[in-house]
């Protein structure tokens, strides 16, 4: 099998629709979208015009959710690093308690 052959799903979009989502993702989104506002995948309501548009769609939505994963790690970073804080904050104060103890102890027996 050639690497341009299509698949027989391939061959049904094309057949449905006139457009191959692989041809429209090497154009790249803004591309497509220029050309989908130039009216060159037809007219609101044609079937090449809501397939291209099914397919920005798409784009929009795997864009977000890439942008709510990374922003999903950057909270879980954060929230690590605040629980690090308030742990080194706790032993600080711990060790300044037990130091203040044995000041007044050391006062106490001399």
């Amino acid at each position: 099998m050639k690497d341009d052959a299509l698949t027989e799903s391939e061959a049904d979009e094309l057949f449905t629709t006139g457009i191959l989502r692989r041809d429209l993702t090497a154009i790249g989104e803004r591309a497509v979208r220029d050309k989908l506002n130039r009216g060159e995948y037809g007219q609101p309501g044609a079937g090449t015009f809501a397939a291209v548009s099914a397919w920005i769609a798409d784009a929009e939505f795997a864009r977000l959710a890439v942008s709510s994963a990374k922003r999903d790690a950057r909270e879980a970073s954060t929230l690590r690093i605040a629980k690090r804080a308030n742990n080194i904050a706790i032993a600080a104060i711990i060790i300044t308690a037990i130091l203040s103890i044995m000041s007044i102890i050391a006062i106490v027996c001399h």
